[in-house]
């Protein structure tokens, strides 16, 4: 009994630490640090926080909040910056996909909206993002 218990410990703490290593090198959605693999925006520009960081596409920023605040990034976007290493994203103006936008290549960033280069988005006009929407 005591070695099914051991052996039960070992496989438990090796599953723990795989986690951990695992856990580490994935972004975490709204966890207020722009990881690697991530679509940042942030209310202020420059970068500045609160900001809102997530991994995937959303039709609708009402429904989200910029990290420990409680406000939206819904019509308070002022710069973007696409952590992705593979995925173009496109920032829309309005829910839905819709409206004006952005389109941001693997890297690519804004320090302040609107920024021509990119798109036709104006400051603080975001609603939505989507990942390969370019």
């Amino acid at each position: 009994m005591h070695r099914s218990t051991s052996l039960s410990l070992i496989v438990a703490a090796s599953i723990s630490a795989w986690l951990c290593v695992t856990g580490s090198v994935s972004a975490t959605n709204n966890n207020g640090i722009c990881d690697a693999g991530e679509l940042c925006v942030y209310r202020n520009l420059n970068y500045g926080v609160p900001l809102f960081d997530q991994t995937g596409s959303i039709s609708d920023y009402r429904n989200f909040v910029y990290f420990n605040t409680t406000s939206s990034p819904h019509d308070d976007v002022t710069s973007v910056w696409n952590r992705k290493t593979t995925d173009n994203m496109r920032v829309w103006g309005s829910v839905g996909y819709t409206g004006t936008s952005n389109c941001y290549l693997p890297g690519d960033y804004s320090s302040i909206l609107p920024d021509g280069t990119k798109g036709t988005l104006q400051n603080d006009a975001a609603d939505s993002q989507r990942f390969n929407g370019c």
